[in-house]
């Protein structure tokens, strides 16, 4: 699970299958420890979502707070990139 802000979402799709997909981009900060002392933690990350979820999600507008619950997976098979594959989610505001 991971906390972090929607930054961006395209307009809900979708796939030639007929599945509704939502495209993301999300921007996660916190406050970590490690070796005993804290570091900040920064990144903005890509992630999908598929059918109701998406669904779902296309009512969260961008900059809303939400908690992501999902699994990590190369964007397409072109491509190494990592991208956030959303199962569930929880908004925060």
């Amino acid at each position: 699970m991971i906390d972090a802000e929607i930054i961006s979402s395209d307009t809900l799709r979708h796939t030639p299958a007929g599945i509704p997909a939502l495209a993301l981009t999300l921007k996660h900060e916190s406050q970590q420890e490690q070796a005993g002392k804290l570091s900040t933690v920064q990144f903005e990350m890509p992630a999908m979502a598929y059918g109701v979820v998406a669904m779902e999600l296309a009512e969260v507008h961008p900059g809303e707070r939400v908690t992501f619950k999902g699994f990590m997976n190369r964007k397409n098979r072109f491509s190494d990139a990592p991208i956030l594959h959303i199962t569930e989610f929880k908004t925060l505001n």
